[in-house]
């Protein structure tokens, strides 16, 4: 675990070095966190369970680093450091419950546009909660994004009665999506004393959730259930989740959005690689718009630099 620190470290570095840093290891966090879409398919748990679960294991993984970054600073703990992670761990817990419960009800299409629809919102956060304007260059690069999206899902998109209720509640999870991280920006101090009662929080409210409604904590859990757990847990928590959050704390916030689309991309490799999926005419379209909305976005803050 303490070899993870090894991502949130920045040495002494010239800005291109730096740069290139960063965005190694964001991308890094795209490629764990796009696997939660076969951990959360192969499971039957129920989505507050799960998602109370994989939060409860992620800040109990996280804690000795926590307790670690609290040794180092001299400091000692007090109940008012973890204020600043309970309103964003509500709005993660939120997105959880939310995202497994809507995603089961539509198509894959739809929710890959909708989630891909994170750019859109996120400049609203950013400017509301932060102050931090998206330039010129940011707004072409996520309009290419957005069209990208688009083109990905359009061919698949279905839209009616039948999905409405799926997709308003894949749209409320994705606004929650965008609101969350934008938090780290303003009020991240320690990268793991954040995080632990960010994710400790989420857990709690899933799990009270799932109390309140009536779900049976009892049920029995299979092989492939306990694989999604530490999945999501290990790999899409900790992992993906983490960097992001560190990542809006350390770069531009509508750069980090942008990325966030580019799971698409990796998951038609995994796909490929793994279940030998060959993606369609619409795949390889959707690439090459969304990497030069990326490009385009990226290469005029270089020049100055990405935070």
């Amino acid at each position: 675990m303490y070899l993870f620190l090894f991502f949130f470290t920045i040495q002494p570095m010239s800005q291109t070095e730096l740069t290139i840093h960063k965005l190694s290891v964001l991308i890094f966090g795209e490629i764990l966190a796009v696997t939660s879409i076969y951990f959360v398919k192969s499971s039957t748990m129920n989505p507050m369970i799960l998602s109370g679960a994989r939060l409860l294991l992620a800040s109990l993984l996280l804690l000795p680093l926590a307790m670690r970054e609290y040794r180092d600073s001299g400091e000692p703990f007090r109940f008012k450091d973890v204020i600043p992670s309970l309103f964003p761990g509500l709005l993660l817990g939120f997105h959880f419950i939310t995202w497994i419960t809507g995603g089961r009800m539509i198509p894959s299409a739809n929710a890959t546009l909708i989630v891909n629809l994170t750019p859109a919102a996120m400049p609203f956060f950013l400017f509301l909660l932060t102050h931090e304007r998206i330039n010129r260059s940011e707004a072409l690069g996520t309009g290419l994004v957005l069209m990208g999206s688009f083109i990905l899902a359009y061919t698949d998109l279905q839209l009616g009665g039948d999905y409405f209720k799926g997709d308003m509640i894949l749209f409320v999870s994705m606004l929650a999506m965008a609101a969350y991280p934008v938090f780290s920006k303003r009020s991240m101090k320690g990268t793991f004393s954040y995080l632990v009662p960010l994710y400790l929080t989420g857990s709690l409210l899933c799990f009270l959730t799932a109390l309140l409604t009536g779900v049976d904590f009892t049920a029995p859990m299979t092989v492939n259930d306990w694989i999604a757990l530490f999945g999501l847990g290990v790999v899409c928590t900790v992992g993906g989740h983490s960097i992001m959050n560190w990542s809006m704390k350390h770069m531009r916030g509508q750069i980090v959005s942008l990325f966030h689309t580019t799971q698409f991309f990796f998951a038609g490799i995994i796909g490929y690689i793994a279940f030998k999926e060959i993606p369609g005419r619409n795949f390889f379209i959707s690439t090459v718009v969304i990497l030069c909305g990326l490009i385009i976005s990226i290469t005029a803050r270089s020049r100055r630099k990405l935070t």
